[in-house]
């Protein structure tokens, strides 16, 4: 069984969502910090001038160091998600797709949440049902595991539970993963490959990668982003 790791994203890029489809059980870590200049909180959409701006979820940040990601609540003293909402509506009202997107986006925009990870988990669910992804999300408090193991120790432990015998990884955990401890308890380790599809975005004639998935939706829609993303689901991962 081939398991995938992952911190909790807000509507992450696409290759995220590849990462996902690659698994046969992707797990959700809700029990680790939330990293400021992460993704666990906000992303990247292109705006109307063609610039990089970010959709934020203002959080309660008292003590929000010393507390688990699942715990930490959304600040709903202020009108977050309508700033967002419009924000979103000014970037991509001239897309090709704002209609069809925005028809399934806006009940997401006008509901009401009290935790950053229950925001983040609707919008995973809202993506992967738009892509037709049917892997199984788990989260890493519903594993019996170590509280106190980080790192590689604490992912093996995770993967050793779920009885995982091939671990999927980012690319960007090569330079301080030691795949031995992996190998040592029967698990090997595999690198995602992908390369994110081009595509033409209404504000940029260069294009521009990494974005979110909604960027990919509004200038795509449905049925091409759907295309996009499962033609690019390459088998060829590098195992170590």
């Amino acid at each position: 069984m081939r398991v995938g790791i992952h911190q909790i994203n807000y509507f992450p890029w696409i290759g995220y969502f590849n990462k996902i489809a690659k698994s046969d059980v992707f797990i959700l870590l809700d029990k680790v910090q939330l990293i400021d200049n992460g993704m666990m909180h906000r992303n990247r959409i292109l705006n109307k001038n063609g610039e990089i701006s970010y959709i934020t979820i203002s959080f309660n940040k008292k003590n929000y160091f010393d507390r688990d990601f699942s715990d930490i609540e959304v600040n709903n003293n202020v009108d977050w998600l309508t700033k967002q909402y419009n924000l979103i509506a000014d970037s991509y009202r001239k897309a090709p797709y704002w209609k069809e997107i925005n028809d399934i986006i806006y009940p997401f925009f006008h509901s009401k949440y009290e935790r950053i990870i229950d925001v983040n988990l609707k919008a995973l669910e809202l993506v992967m049902d738009i892509l037709e992804i049917k892997t199984k999300l788990v989260f890493q408090s519903s594993l019996e595991h170590n509280k106190e193991l980080r790192k590689d120790d604490l992912l093996i432990e995770l993967l050793k539970d779920l009885n995982a015998n091939i671990y999927l990884s980012g690319t960007g955990a090569k330079k301080y993963m030691i795949i031995d401890d992996f190998k040592n308890e029967g698990i090997d380790v595999q690198f995602q490959t992908f390369e994110s599809p081009k595509y033409q975005q209404n504000n940029s004639d260069e294009f521009i990668p990494g974005l979110s998935i909604l960027d990919v939706l509004f200038n795509c829609g449905v049925q091409k982003t759907k295309e996009l993303f499962w033609s690019n689901l390459q088998e060829n991962e590098v195992n170590e």
